[in-house]
């Protein structure tokens, strides 16, 4: 899948899969340390707020703007002997914050501009970390 200014895709084995954790989303779908991790540096970084859960496409941060959620999975292919994983993260606005969504359509508030803050944030994040490489776009 290709990166676009609110997907990064990552190479790492800081992240394991940990046993039945599809059991929470769908089968093959994990991320569940990312997504913790994910939320223990936002918070480090000044971040009030920053929960992971499951949801069934993966596992969901969502940080100090309400309407804002960090989605993270793998995208292995499951025949590879690869012992480092691949994982998508991506920003998006929280579908159940509609008030957001009227602010932002009134000019009151810009989530396209408050989303790539926080893109910014991840991306320096993920470059703070040795163990992480960060994937190039595809074409």
């Amino acid at each position: 899948m290709p990166q676009t200014e609110d997907h990064i895709r990552i190479k790492s084995n800081l992240f394991q899969v940990i046993e039945g954790e599809d059991d929470e989303t769908n089968p093959g779908i994990y991320g569940k340390e990312l997504a913790k991790w994910l939320a223990s540096q936002l918070q480090e970084a000044g971040q009030p707020k920053a929960d992971a859960f499951a949801e069934d496409f993966g596992w969901i941060v969502l940080c100090h703007h309400p309407h804002m959620a960090i989605c993270s999975s793998d995208f292995n292919d499951p025949h590879s002997e690869d012992e480092e994983r691949k994982w998508l993260i991506y920003t998006t606005t929280d579908s159940l914050a509609p008030i957001a969504r009227i602010k932002d359509w009134l000019g009151v508030r810009n989530l396209q501009k408050e989303r790539t803050a926080l893109h910014s944030e991840i991306l320096q994040i993920l470059q703070r970390e040795e163990r992480i490489q960060i994937l190039p776009n595809e074409s």
